[in-house]
């Protein structure tokens, strides 16, 4: 598992992607199919991993920065005058 983290969160994609196709393939031997679901079980696990820490990361940057917009009273964004 160690070499999977070493690669970038595409890289590893695209290696799921590829593995996803061959484990799709009906020709594939059996032994094979179990090496390649567990490497793609690890490859998940490591971009589950990344995504989490990305998102922390943008929520940790983000936090107190943005605020969410006042409602507008009517269609154009403009507050109506009270009478």
């Amino acid at each position: 598992m160690s070499d999977v983290k070493k690669t970038s969160f595409e890289e590893q994609m695209k290696r799921l992607q590829a593995i996803v196709a061959e484990l799709e393939n009906n020709d594939i031997e059996l032994e094979k199919s179990v090496a390649l679901y567990k490497e793609g079980v690890e490859l998940a696990r490591a971009c589950r991993e990344q995504l989490a820490a990305a998102r922390q990361e943008v929520s940790v940057l983000t936090e107190g920065i943005f605020t969410p917009f006042k409602e507008l009273d009517n269609e154009f964004g403009n507050h109506e005058e009270e009478a």
